[in-house]
């Protein structure tokens, strides 16, 4: 541990890790349709997944939630839960789910 931060040898903190993965996904997102003027925000969350999104969403007055869900089979989801259905019975904003 660095300042509180998690350091995986050669790879940084946690949190540069999470910087990193938030770029690629802007442009992944971007390329997937380059004729679009994207406009995309992203922000860094601690915490558990489903709370902090949810809290996020509500505070700032978001349009709406879209959450990946892996498509676990009913006895795995029970073990270890699913974030995606989490979020939307915490969220007050509409949440849609892709899988």
């Amino acid at each position: 541990m660095v300042d509180g931060e998690i350091v995986m040898e050669g790879q940084g903190t946690a949190a540069d890790q999470g910087y990193e993965t938030l770029e690629d996904a802007k442009a992944v997102a971007r390329e997937a349709v380059p004729s679009a003027d994207l406009d995309i925000e992203t922000e860094l969350l601690t915490g558990r997944p489903a709370t902090a999104i949810a809290n996020r969403a509500n505070a700032t007055d978001a349009d709406a939630i879209f959450v990946g869900h892996r498509g676990l089979s009913t006895e795995q989801e029970a073990v270890v839960g699913s974030v995606a259905k989490e979020i939307v019975s915490k969220a007050t904003v509409p949440v849609t789910v892709v899988r």
